[in-house]
């Protein structure tokens, strides 16, 4: 039982990981832009894009920190050989549920959003 929770929560927490990463280069490369904003007008509107990645970053951190929460609630419901908390078993896998959707539509607006707006470059 505890090798396939180890197993669940590692898939978890490598995705997890691919959200974090994909809206943290994100958001450090619209920052790196802005260093040219005042010089080069095809960069107007890169707020919207540091709006987007933010967003889908802090969505990917409320996920992870569920993750977190949720595999010690499962560790310690194993060790002590019993059920884990139903509320918070519910709660912490409705936050889960909710937020990597939110981060995943994110980060496929942006992407498509920095394509569109910079297709003619």
């Amino acid at each position: 039982m505890a090798e396939t929770m180890k197993d669940h929560y590692e898939i978890h927490f490598k995705n997890a990981n691919y959200l974090l990463g994909a809206h943290a280069a994100g958001l450090v490369g619209c920052l790196t832009v802005l260093k040219d904003y005042a010089a080069t007008p095809q960069l107007k509107g890169m707020g919207f894009f540091v709006v987007l990645f933010g967003i889908g970053l802090l969505a990917s951190i409320v996920n992870y920190v569920a993750l977190v929460f949720a595999r010690a609630f499962a560790v310690n419901a194993e060790a002590d050989r019993r059920e884990p908390h139903e509320q918070t078993t519910n709660f912490l896998t409705a936050v889960h549920f909710i937020s990597v959707p939110v981060a995943l539509l994110i980060l496929v607006i942006s992407i498509i959003a920095v394509m569109v707006r910079f297709a003619g470059l």
